[in-house]
């Protein structure tokens, strides 16, 4: 009997994309959220609104959200790794990228 496996595809990442937010709208740049807090009481993560930024203006042929919505995909990788992260990360590596 041979055992099912997933095969985990490197280049699709499960963030979800700005139609589907639990919400229901997606949040506009500089603001704060539902809880009302100042950005100033606190630490912020900047990976998904440069991440959002990146998939905005990047070339589609390169990442691109999938036709689904609910994901994205790096479809040219040495591009990507060669090209954009380098416009909005510090790192270079894809696998640093993945691991966000």
């Amino acid at each position: 009997q041979r055992s099912a496996s997933l095969v985990r595809t490197p280049s699709v990442s499960s963030i979800p994309s700005p139609s589907l937010g639990s919400q229901g709208s997606p949040a506009t740049p500089g603001s704060s959220g539902s809880s009302g807090a100042s950005p100033r009481g606190g630490s912020t993560n900047p990976f998904p609104r440069k991440l959002m930024e990146m998939l905005r203006k990047e070339d589609a042929e390169v990442v691109c959200w999938l036709p689904c919505g609910d994901a994205f995909t790096v479809r040219d990788p040495d591009k990507f790794v060669q090209d954009v992260l380098p416009r909005y990360f510090r790192h270079t590596k894809l696998t640093s990228f993945q691991r966000q």
